[in-house]
């Protein structure tokens, strides 16, 4: 009986191997020895809050949110001094399967289709990150750099959309790993041209997300579907979006050059959307799905390179110049010396309507030189 002749393991590579598991069990030791002190010792909870111990909170929390992956083993002791059972050891493949069956089935496609997902489950969506994010940058001026993560997401029914994590989340949602389940709490789903020709009849669904919930993890299904595509644009189509972006011509009575009122509320419908432009077709009005009243200034503020005053001391107009840029940045990706775009009639009216110029006269958009 002959059978494959196994490898000699010379006397080096018995040290270099031994030496390996005897670091590892130190550095086991030694985390077992600092994790005691936070959770055994007296003065554990100041110990917990010490700025130096975020990364053990961080990588704690990565833990804690996937009890599936991360759950006891069979036999270890557990909080309550008993030993962990079958049941519990088990536990981890039902939660999976569970969060399986919480994604939101046709979102997708029902955004692809342009489809009301205003109600019901696709208010707020569960959906997996199918792909780790990836992290770009986009200049904002000469100072500053704005950071754009984008991941991918599938959802119940296994097709794929783009994600894009608003600004304040770039961070965080670099977090994020490949099966990771979240509930999508406040976001704005879009139809865009991925070529950036805001002419290109070709568009793909995309979502963007200002903020989520994370819910568990689950292995990433291995039959996804090719990404999705949106129906070809028309030709009308293409000429009404160009057109959108007209509704607030400059005042022409001469009473003041330069400047117009706040004049009617636009409609905004599906037939027409005020606010589909530069590459970007709403599904709803982005009035709806970001209302200008529930943005926190506080958080706009931090990321705008040029709020340089607290939110308290800012007048209606720094505020509504801030809000022109958070929209134009992270709905539309329009940022960058030279690139500037007049707001979406909508939008604009809704900014101008809750902050509010003393004397009723609003500056008419310049294109940069």
């Amino acid at each position: 009986m002959s059978g494959k002749k196994r490898k000699t393991i010379s006397e080096q590579e018995k040290k270099v191997i031994k030496a390996q598991a005897n670091m590892l069990d130190i550095e086991i030791s030694c985390a077992v020895h600092l994790l005691s002190k936070l959770t055994l010792g007296d003065d554990s909870k100041y110990l917990w809050r010490d700025p130096k111990f975020r990364g053990i909170r961080e990588k704690i929390a990565v833990i804690n949110s996937q009890p599936e992956i991360y759950g006891p083993v069979l036999g270890d002791n557990v909080p309550d001094h008993s030993t962990a059972s079958v049941g519990e050891v088990n536990t981890a493949s039902n939660e999976q399967q569970r969060l399986c069956s919480a994604l939101t089935s046709n979102y997708i496609s029902d955004i692809a289709m342009g489809k009301d997902i205003s109600d019901g489950a696709e208010s707020s969506p569960v959906l997996q990150v199918v792909a780790s994010p990836t992290m770009e940058f986009e200049e904002s001026s000469t100072e500053s750099h704005v950071h754009v993560t984008s991941l991918r997401l599938c959802d119940g029914s296994k097709d794929q959309v783009l994600g894009r994590l608003s600004m304040h989340l770039a961070h965080d949602g670099r977090r994020l790993g490949a099966g990771e389940i979240i509930r999508l709490n406040s976001f704005t789903p879009i139809r865009y041209t991925p070529s950036k020709e805001e002419g290109s009849p070709h568009r793909s669904p995309a979502v963007v997300i200002h903020t989520y919930t994370r819910l568990g993890y689950s292995p990433v299904p291995r039959d996804l579907k090719d990404p999705i595509h949106c129906p070809t644009m028309t030709r009308e189509e293409i000429e009404q979006y160009s057109l959108n972006s007209l509704q607030f011509p400059p005042d022409a009575s001469g009473e003041r050059p330069g400047f117009e009122k706040i004049g009617d509320k636009p409609k905004c419908t599906p037939e027409k959307r005020c606010c589909s432009l530069y590459g970007v077709s709403m599904v709803s009005c982005v009035c709806e799905t970001d209302p200008v009243d529930k943005l926190d200034l506080e958080v706009v503020r931090e990321y705008c390179y040029f709020a340089t005053k607290t939110v308290d001391k800012m007048d209606n107009g720094l505020k509504r110049n801030m809000l022109y840029w958070w929209y134009m940045t992270n709905i539309y990706h329009i940022c960058g010396k030279g690139k500037r775009k007049p707001l979406p009639s909508c939008l604009a009216y809704a900014i101008r309507n809750q902050y509010k110029s003393d004397d009723g006269w609003y500056k008419v958009f310049v294109p940069s030189k």
